[in-house]
This record gives C-alpha cells, structure tokens and sequence, in this order.
C-alpha cells in the first residue's frame, strides 16, 4: 500500500518546516492493518471545507459481508488526501467505530470534520477481532443508578459502538445494569446480537442507543 510512504513524507515535510508549519493542526495516528506499521503525525488544520460534505466511499466487500469503506474519490484539500491516503485505499476502523458494521458515509465525514484527532485503520483485508478486555467500571454513587465506565480498552466491545470514559451506562437491550457482573455478562451478550439498544447517561443527558452489532 501507497500510503505509508506518502504519509512518512508528510511528517518528515513537517519536520522540515519547523518553525514554519502553522501552528493550528490535527494530530492522526494512521494504521496499516494489513503490515501492522503506525504512523503518528500532525496535518496543518485548514478551514474545514469537508464539513457536511458527503464522502465519495463504496462499501469494501468479502464473500457479499462489508468489512471496510473504499475511498471512491478524493479532492487535493480533503483531509484524507493530506494524510496519505488514495484513491482504492480501504478504511477498516476511525476513532473507535468499526466501519465493517457501525459507520455511513455521513458518520465518517462527520467525524472526519469534527474531531481535533483522527485515529484510522486501513487495509486490503478485514480487521482481525481481538478477544474483548475487560472494562474497568465504577458505581455511580450518587445516583445509585447505571455503571460509569471509567476505562474503556481501545478494542472492547464499548469503544467499538462509540462510548466514551465518564459515560454510565444504565440499562443493555432493556436490562438495568447495576453491578459489574452484570454488565460483563451483557456486554457478551450484546455481541451475539444483530442490534441492540444501549441507554446511556453523558454529561447529564440520558441518550438511548440502537447499536448495530453486526
């Protein structure tokens, strides 16, 4: 794959500038799934043009099972071409979102446009699925109601469908969760499901999510 090469270009580019590069940028971190190499970088943050842009991506598909998003069509400032990436490169996950089975084309370019860091996984084949690890939790006290995930590890099954650190989760597919054996015992569930609903509470706000599994 291209993208390595361009993209090490591009940090060492930076590195070149110095003083010069602009001091506003997203910081990404790109991997390649198929070589296992990373590559941490900054790109100078330009006006966000690709804000509600629609992305121009195919569904990347493995015996009629999508497993990626192929990028169809790039323009010179989109933030992916700037990274490194081409024409027929394949996006396998973006900042915790499994693009297999959880992301549209809307949801990437949203996130594309409205994070301040980008964490992508790329390749020619399906990510491989790691065991889940198991999530460190603390009781709400106050509330007595809900579990509030202080950890989440990058690959369990919670990072997958977007939760974040400080986010109580109150009931899975209809059940309340008020004790760590009973959330490790859903969270197994749940990733048999096809979908399931997952009420959260986040920064005060009760959300109640419709989780695409598979």
């Amino acid at each position: 794959m291209r993208v390595f090469s361009w993209v090490l270009a591009l940090v060492v580019a930076g590195a070149i500038g110095g003083q010069a590069r602009a001091a506003a940028c997203r910081d990404y971190t790109l991997i390649d799934n198929d070589s296992g190499e990373q590559v941490d970088g900054c790109v100078q943050d330009v006006v966000r043009s690709t804000r509600g842009k629609p992305l121009a991506v195919v569904p990347a598909m493995l015996n009629g099972t999508r497993f990626g998003w192929k990028i169809a069509e790039l323009s010179r400032g989109d933030v992916l071409a700037r990274i490194g990436l081409h024409v027929g490169d394949i996006m396998l996950t973006l900042n915790g979102f499994d693009l297999a089975a959880q992301a549209t084309p809307d949801k990437i370019a949203e996130v594309l446009a409205n994070n301040d860091k980008l964490v992508l996984t790329v390749g020619g084949k399906p990510r491989v699925a790691t065991p889940t690890s198991k999530v460190e939790v603390t009781e709400v006290v106050k509330t007595g109601k809900g579990l509030r995930l202080d950890k989440i590890p990058a690959k369990s099954f919670f990072a997958n469908i977007g939760l974040e650190p400080g986010d109580t989760i109150l009931s899975i597919a209809g059940r309340p969760v008020n004790d760590i054996d009973t959330l490790t015992r859903m969270e197994k569930e749940a990733e048999a499901m096809d979908e399931v609903h997952v009420v959260i509470q986040r920064q005060g706000k009760e959300l109640d999510l419709l989780v695409k599994v598979q």
